[in-house]
């Protein structure tokens, strides 16, 4: 239990309670938050870089579209695969 709380940086009694939410909910424990805190900032790093494209005129308006349209639907689904782990047992 210790190794567990420890390689997902949390305290033991926090991990204890989070695992046993998880388990009753039949959810995953999101094992790092600051690494999920670090993926989001990637993700609007990416939107911002393609902005920036778009505002500097490097990239066709109908390209950068596309790519901004994709980015926020891979922004949205990898968001709300972190905010809310799919449950125990249901399809990937």
């Amino acid at each position: 239990m210790a190794k567990a709380a420890r390689e997902s940086k949390r305290s033991k009694t926090k991990f204890i309670k989070e695992a046993a939410l998880a388990y009753v909910r039949q959810t995953f424990l999101v094992p790092d938050v600051l690494s999920v805190h670090e993926i989001k900032g990637l993700l609007v790093a990416n939107h911002a870089v393609l902005l920036g494209l778009m505002e500097k005129n490097l990239l066709p308006y109908n390209v950068a579209d596309m790519v901004a349209s994709i980015l926020v639907d891979l922004e949205d689904k990898v968001l709300a695969s972190l905010e809310q782990p799919k449950q125990i047992g249901s399809d990937y």
